[in-house]
């Protein structure tokens, strides 16, 4: 049921993008390309919407959220590793993570998070990391 219904969720989204999506013609896709240089070289310079900036920024910040909860104990998983397709979600979103997601074992309680590799451990679960989200999140 669970892994059917993010299955079904994945491939709408990706029919979606690829067939229905705008901005496929060449005047939208140079507005695009005009769009994501302004965002890029002055962002917070008020020429864009504040909404816009602060969601396209948190598209940096989430997929940190979704390493440090993620990746621990994902050893255990399923036959899916996570650490190539939480990587991949820094530059595709949901897009690479709805396969893991949705094959992953699903677990009604929370459990141990087993042993921990150096980068997880130290970097991913450390205090500092979450403060450092926190405020990137509320200064957005």
């Amino acid at each position: 049921g669970r892994t059917a219904a993010i299955a079904l969720v994945w491939v709408a989204f990706l029919g979606y993008s690829f067939f229905l999506a705008p901005g496929k013609g060449p005047d939208a896709q140079a507005a695009d390309q005009a769009l994501l240089n302004q965002v890029l070289s002055t962002p917070f310079d008020g020429s864009v919407s504040p909404l816009f900036v602060c969601i396209f920024n948190m598209l940096g910040i989430w997929p940190v959220i979704y390493s440090a909860t993620l990746l621990p104990g994902a050893e255990r998983q399923s036959p899916v590793p996570a650490y190539p397709l939480v990587f991949a979600s820094f530059f595709l979103g949901a897009f690479a993570l709805s396969p893991y997601l949705a094959l992953r074992e699903y677990r009604g309680t929370a459990g141990s998070s087993g042993t921990l590799d150096w980068f997880t451990g130290n970097i991913l679960e450390s205090r500092l990391t979450a403060v450092l989200l926190l405020a990137g999140a509320l200064y957005l």
